[in-house]
């Protein structure tokens, strides 16, 4: 019972930092969605690019399912429902991942492991960054 207590009150001054900086609140949502925006959208065009160059393995199909799942993903940053896009968010992330590997695995027959650090650490940010908007 104590531990609850103390998260409602840690959840309670949490929202109160919010109401008081609501500017970087606002600043920070529109950073998030440009980001998130960006990077669904490139990796889309990258993987219409080889859809339509006929390079129709699973990876780039995953990549593009993806990559739309993620886009869809930034709409609740501007509604109240965080809960269930956080699972669409994830599972865009995840699945934006398998298909990576499996590229890498097609064409150099092994994964390129920086590349998918690299594509780690953004996966990170992208988790955090809706954590910090959403709370969750």
């Amino acid at each position: 019972m104590e531990r609850l207590i103390i998260m409602y009150y840690h959840k309670k001054i949490k929202i109160r930092e919010l109401e008081f900086n609501k500017e970087v609140y606002m600043v920070i949502k529109i950073v998030y969605t440009l980001l998130v925006g960006a990077y669904s959208i490139l990796l889309l065009l990258s993987a219409i690019k080889e859809l339509r160059e006929k390079n129709t393995d699973s990876g780039n199909k995953l990549i593009f399912i993806g990559s739309i799942l993620l886009f869809f993903s930034i709409l609740p940053v501007w509604v109240v429902d965080f809960g269930a896009y956080f699972f669409v968010l994830l599972a865009g992330l995840v699945i934006i991942h398998t298909g990576a590997l499996m590229n890498g695995y097609k064409l150099y027959g092994r994964p390129h492991f920086q590349h998918h650090i690299v594509r780690l650490v953004f996966t990170v940010v992208i988790l955090a960054g809706f954590y910090s908007i959403a709370g969750v």
